[in-house]
């Protein structure tokens, strides 16, 4: 995928949470992501930073695949992918960074 169309998807979706796969992350996945593969990385009309993600609560992404919210020893997981870094504002929404892709496709 080329990274224009990654950053079409990001930025013409407003109200928006992104899970975005850190590097080794992506390396280990092939190196690149699908548009697909973004779209399961994205919960539209909805922008979740923490602490506003709810523990148990699932998020429905722009493929429709459910994610829950988990906490295991105060550490915050998305579909079982870790939140390495939280909070990164952005225009329409905001972004984490989490340690895998497979867990959200």
């Amino acid at each position: 995928m080329q990274s224009t169309n990654l950053t079409n998807i990001l930025d013409n979706t407003t109200g928006v949470t992104a899970f975005i796969p850190n590097n080794d992350a992506i390396a280990a996945a092939g190196g690149s992501l699908s548009a697909a593969t973004v779209n399961n990385h994205i919960v539209k009309g909805f922008v979740g930073a923490l602490p506003d993600l709810v523990v148990g609560s699932t998020l429905t992404t722009a493929a429709g695949k459910g994610v829950q919210i988990t906490v295991v020893n105060g550490d915050y997981y998305v579909g079982g992918a870790k939140i390495v870094q939280s909070n990164l504002i952005l225009e329409n929404g905001v972004a984490h960074v989490i340690d895998t892709v497979s867990c959200l496709i």
